[in-house]
């Protein structure tokens, strides 16, 4: 799961760079891991004097003609872009008229190769840096693209490439969507229309390219392409700016609408939100979008739709201020715990304990799960209590690549306030249980503080299957729910018998959402 973003404006920016960054930094929700950004220049001068001065560079090797720029490591937006880490501030150097950028989240669409085909340590640390998206070309095209998935035949492609002579250079997935994309494009002579290129070479792969993805590419001298896999499980929404004139200046790509709202970037359907602002439109599945640098702008269902949104968005991914499925997500959070509360009270655990409200309080796991709890406590009449702290600098611990990172995130960044939670009862609210890890530390350090009763709220059905989705849940033995009842898990959990374990339910996510199109992936929680 990654954060993406892409701009195009109808002339070069020097504010370029910031104004990616800005939005990145508005997603860093979706990954802590690397972040990058590429931008590229529109020259004055036309395509056929640009590419006789590239040959002649490229013949003699004097003068430059590189109107592509890119900067990305290790690191949160912030430290990435920070000034310390080079010369002068990378911003300056990001300017230019079109750009990409994304945040990772780490080992989803990462792929370590075999041991044998690395030289040296020097060449494993160079295919490290080199894997931070934006990937680009060298091609005469010049492409960068940034994605936000998982690309299932990613060894396929490579082999074939291989096969070519061409060997792989990094260990992002994305490597094959953009090389077989490249491939595509390069296909077609610079004679045929622009539009036409880019959206025939992206037709041909998406069905060549297997998986999960929504993708940005901008093509030096031609423009920005926005494009989504047929089943649609990564958002991709858009949004433009415009002059006083109200004509379109800027258009912007993101995974979440609140790094749009955040990038002063207005909605473009006719409906509104609950705020009263226009709807963001979204690249729809199986779609592209391409803008070309004389800002003409070609929208195309490329194949045919098969929407499978993930609900993993809504539950965890998703900042609380985004818009998705036409809904707030601290709305959709909301209505989530009051469906899965009103079933609570039919139970005889709540006939036990109603009249114990000034005995309970309702805790939730930090962050994410901070919205359900605040409207559990106002549903139910007991208090709400941030009795666990989470570091302010701490990642998310779902997104930590191993088992060993999560636990030590866990237990170095969670304080529970013994004042808070001894001798009471504590409904604990969370937005998933995948691993279980946090959930089983936070539980026993309850416990061992006082807690007199645990019972816990999953606003996510039981996770009992690997996702192939860009998640990073690849295997039954880590999950916690996989081949297990309820009562088995609440056990594992380290819950009493008498205590509660409440899963949302997939129908209670989708009443969660005002307008959905397709049916929920259930991959992950099917039975």
């Amino acid at each position: 799961m990654c954060g993406v973003i892409g701009i195009i404006s109808k002339h070069n920016r020097d504010d370029l760079g910031a104004l990616i960054a800005h939005g990145l930094f508005q997603q860093q929700n979706r990954g802590d891991f690397s972040a990058g950004a590429a931008t590229i220049k529109k020259l004055d001068m036309s395509g056929y004097t640009y590419r006789r001065q590239r040959r002649i560079v490229e013949r003699t090797g004097y003068g430059v003609v590189d109107p592509l720029t890119i900067v990305k490591g290790l690191g949160k937006v912030k430290e990435v872009f920070a000034e310390n880490n080079y010369q002068n501030s990378p911003l300056e150097k990001l300017v230019g008229f079109m750009g990409v950028g994304q945040v990772r989240y780490p080992t989803a669409g990462y792929t370590i190769p075999d041991e044998t085909e690395i030289n040296s340590k020097k060449d494993m640390e160079n295919r490290d840096k080199a894997s931070i998206q934006p990937l680009a070309t060298g091609t005469h095209s010049m492409i960068a693209m940034v994605h936000n998935g998982d690309i299932h035949n990613f060894n396929e492609i490579m082999n074939y490439y291989l096969n070519q002579g061409i060997s792989q250079s990094t260990h992002n997935d994305l490597e094959a969507l953009l090389m077989v994309f490249a491939d595509k494009f390069e296909m077609y002579s610079i004679n045929v229309a622009k539009e036409v290129r880019v959206l025939e070479a992206m037709k041909a792969t998406m069905q060549e390219v297997k998986g999960t993805y929504s993708g940005i590419a901008i093509i030096n001298n031609v423009g920005l392409v926005a494009f989504r896999d047929p089943e649609g499980r990564r958002p991709l929404f858009f949004g433009v700016r415009r002059n006083k004139n109200t004509d379109i200046t800027d258009f912007a790509f993101a995974s979440e609408t609140v790094a749009l709202d955040k990038m002063l970037f207005k909605g473009t359907s006719e409906g509104t939100y609950c705020n009263g602002k226009k709807l963001y439109d979204e690249i729809k599945p199986g779609e592209a979008m391409f803008i070309s640098k004389d800002f003409e702008v070609t929208r195309q269902q490329l194949t045919q739709p098969k929407p499978t949104p993930c609900p993993f968005e809504i539950a965890y991914f998703q900042r609380a201020p985004s818009f998705i499925h036409g809904t707030r997500v601290l709305k959709s959070r909301e209505l989530i715990i009051e469906q899965m509360w009103n079933e609570f009270k039919e139970s005889k655990t709540y006939d036990r304990i109603k009249s114990l409200e000034e005995e309970t309080i309702v805790v939730p796991i930090p962050r994410t799960a901070i919205t359900a709890a605040i409207e559990l406590a106002r549903l139910s009449g007991a208090t709400y209590s941030p009795a666990i702290e989470k570091h302010p600098d701490s990642a998310r611990i779902f997104m930590q690549p191993t088992q060993e990172h999560r636990e030590t995130e866990t237990a170095a960044n969670h304080y529970i306030f013994k004042e808070k939670v001894e001798g009471k009862i504590i409904f604990l609210v969370d937005d998933s249980i995948v691993r279980g890890t946090t959930s089983k530390l936070d539980i026993k350090y309850l416990r061992d503080l006082g807690a007199k009763e645990v019972h816990f709220f999953s606003t996510f059905p039981p996770i009992r299957h690997p996702c192939n989705h860009a998640i990073n849940m690849k295997t039954h033995e880590e999950l916690v729910g996989s081949g297990r009842t309820v009562a088995q898990i609440k056990k594992t959990l380290g819950l009493r018998s008498f205590e509660t374990l409440k899963y949302a339910t997939a129908q209670q996510i989708r009443n969660s959402v005002y307008s959905l199109e397709g049916t929920l992936c259930n991959e992950c929680y099917a039975k």
